[in-house]
């Protein structure tokens, strides 16, 4: 680091108590920063310089935007005016490294001041949710598999929540079982599908739902439908 809180010279033997505080900050897994009211790093963690793969002489001379692509200095600009009215705001950019990767970061901002009020400088933290927007997409990802195969007018489709028993599906599902179509895609109580089938199909197909669901394996079975 090139300067301990306080103005401490790096050429005087810091504090005890400073010392103890930058050792603890150095131990953090996550990122840690202070910029002062120009925008300019004045203080980081190990962190923060692994992250951005930048030493400490360059991190020096940057700005807190200077790791941050230009495509998201808006939403670093209009955190920033956050924090500085309400004293505290969190953001999600992407950090950019030395090598121009760039990693998603959700950072939160304090506005540091003087026992008199003056504002001094911002204090940030930063954490990875790299795996957080992994499975966000993966998600969204399987939303949408499942919107185009529920809305398929050649596949009956269907999916059987357990939490709530209930079965939601998709336009060839109502179809095929003659259940109304918005009912379908809110959730049809199990119940009523089992009695959508052929009466004489109705107990055998239960029950080969109850062994799959007890092994959590796959299951083929045919069913009369007395709708069609």
């Amino acid at each position: 680091m090139v300067e301990d809180p306080g103005g401490v010279s790096p050429n005087r033997p810091a504090p005890p108590e400073t010392a103890l505080l930058r050792q603890a900050l150095d131990e953090l897994g996550s990122v840690f920063y202070i910029i002062d009211p120009d925008g300019e790093l004045y203080w980081w963690n190990e962190a923060f310089a692994a992250v951005t793969g930048y030493d400490h002489g360059t991190l020096a001379e940057m700005d807190l935007t200077d790791v941050i692509p230009p495509a998201d200095h808006e939403a670093v600009t209009t955190a920033i005016k956050a924090t500085l009215e309400a004293g505290h705001a969190t953001v999600e950019i992407r950090l950019t490294t030395a090598d121009g990767e760039q990693y998603p970061y959700e950072l939160t901002g304090t506005r540091l001041e003087t026992d008199n009020g003056e504002f001094v400088g911002l204090v940030g933290t930063g954490r990875d949710i790299t795996e957080q927007k992994q499975r966000q997409a993966d998600l969204e990802a399987a939303e949408t598999q499942l919107t185009a195969a529920l809305n398929t007018e050649t596949i009956s489709t269907w999916r059987w929540s357990f939490a709530d028993d209930v079965v939601v599906g998709g336009t060839e599902f109502t179809n095929v079982l003659g259940i109304d179509p918005e009912t379908a895609y809110e959730g049809v109580p199990i119940e009523e599908v089992f009695a959508a089938h052929h009466p004489e199909d109705e107990t055998r197909v239960e029950a080969v739902l109850d062994e799959a669901t007890d092994s959590c394996g796959d299951f083929k079975t045919t069913y009369r439908n007395p709708a069609r």
